[in-house]
């Protein structure tokens, strides 16, 4: 139960962090 608790947030994580850079590839494209 812990694990797969686990492997959730991590995977959460990883894709925050995947918005994040197309967030910043966004804003360096229009700020260019």
């Amino acid at each position: 139960q812990m694990d797969n608790f686990y492997h959730k947030t991590t995977n959460n994580r990883k894709q925050i962090q995947n918005l994040q850079a197309m967030r910043d590839m966004l804003l360096k494209a229009i700020f260019a």
